[in-house]
């Protein structure tokens, strides 16, 4: 059985990094998407210690244009 997995966007930091922290304690395993093009010092590390398998995405889901990119890395990690 696979487990459940969850895009969080601007989950690098803030109200973000806090639902990534939720949805990893509830099961989920987490792709971070955020505008910066590496995730953070320790940011794997932090949702990995709540269980969860970890995964990061540089992307704007503004930019309808990236999203097909997006939905790559998602099914891809």
């Amino acid at each position: 059985m696979t487990r459940p997995a969850a895009i969080v966007t601007g989950g690098a930091r803030g109200i973000g990094l806090a639902c990534a922290e939720a949805l990893a304690d509830a099961g989920f395993d987490i792709l971070v998407v955020d505008l910066a093009e590496k995730a953070g010092d320790g940011l794997a590390a932090d949702i990995a210690a709540h269980g969860a398998k970890f995964a990061y995405h540089c992307g704007d889901i503004a930019d309808l244009d990236s999203h097909a990119a997006l939905v790559d890395a998602a099914t891809s990690a």
